[in-house]
């Protein structure tokens, strides 16, 4: 915790506010049967680091445009880029209709790994929760970087079918869940 300035009781309150805030989401980096890259993207995204069109235009950098490579409507932000795109909004709405569960999508990524951390499952369809949305927010991501840098634009049922259910299946195939 860092302070400048004048001393108050709600300026103090304030700050070990924002450490909790921080705290809680560090809960979901490092996971055990999390691959690396995905704990560091959440890292990333933890920090406010990920390098989206308006960090980079933040940065100095002025690319051509800072549209979302998705939706090619709004400023592509991290919350924009994982939780509130069309894109990404019907590839999380896929897997949610999958496991029957219905609730209104959160503002921000924190808040959607919150929610997504309450919900009880047991046995294999637990194992199968957890890993889901680490392995959406990577495919996303992934895609995100595909279609800045001249790759293939896979369409949300291509994403879904072939290559998150694959993955969750051998992420949780290493774990030993089908076993």
């Amino acid at each position: 915790m860092s302070y400048e300035g004048d001393y108050s009781v709600k300026k103090i309150y304030e700050l070990q506010l924002e450490e909790v805030e921080n705290y809680t989401f560090q809960k979901f980096l490092w996971r055990k049967n999390v691959h690396a890259k995905v704990s560091l993207l959440l890292w990333a995204y933890m920090h406010n680091s990920i390098p989206t069109l308006a960090m980079l235009r933040y940065m100095g950098v002025e690319p051509a445009s800072d549209r979302c490579h998705f939706c090619q409507n709004v400023v592509e932000e991290a919350d924009h880029i994982f939780v509130h795109c069309e894109y990404a909004h019907e590839v999380w709405m896929h897997f949610m209709e999958a496991f029957k569960m219905n609730w209104v999508m959160p503002d921000t990524l924190q808040g959607l790994f919150e929610i997504w951390s309450r919900c009880n499952f047991r046995g294999r369809c637990k194992d199968v929760w957890e890993k889901t949305h680490y392995v959406i927010i990577w495919h996303l991501w992934q895609q995100r970087n595909d279609r800045a840098f001249g790759g293939r634009h896979k369409p949300v049922s291509e994403l879904v079918l072939i290559i998150i259910k694959r993955d969750i299946v051998l992420w949780l195939h290493e774990k030993n869940t089908f076993r």
